[in-house]
């Protein structure tokens, strides 16, 4: 009986640690293929302009801007996180122009300058 119960102890430990080492390879995946998007963009950098399109709340803290540009007649969308603001419940910041700075190598990867909303801004990005 004794072995039994340091054999369960063993694997249910084990399975900790393998659930703990995914949970790691998960997060150092989304924080390399960042820096290598920021990197695209910096090193391929183009601007366009674009414009808001929504403003969604998506949890308690945490809200994002969506923005849409168009690169050689095709449409691409991106979102940033945001604060809570006024836009919210005025929704006037719908159609507002923003500088969308996207790499002309892939024209998905983006990032956006808010102008006069920048300051609401959650998401970091390099210095551009």
């Amino acid at each position: 009986m004794d072995k039994l119960k340091t054999l369960y102890k063993k694997s249910k430990n084990k399975k900790y640690w393998i659930f703990l080492f995914l949970i790691f390879v998960i997060i150092i995946s989304m924080m390399v293929h960042g820096y290598w998007k920021n990197m695209d963009i910096a090193k391929n950098k183009v601007e366009t302009i674009g414009k808001i399109t929504d403003f969604k709340h998506r949890n308690m803290t945490y809200y994002s801007i969506k923005y849409e540009y168009e690169v050689d007649g095709k449409i691409y969308e991106g979102s940033v996180g945001v604060e809570y603001f006024d836009c919210f419940k005025t929704r006037d910041c719908i159609g507002s122009a923003v500088r969308v700075f996207y790499s002309s190598e892939k024209p998905n990867f983006s990032q956006v300058n808010l102008g006069n909303l920048d300051s609401h801004r959650k998401t970091i990005y390099p210095k551009r």
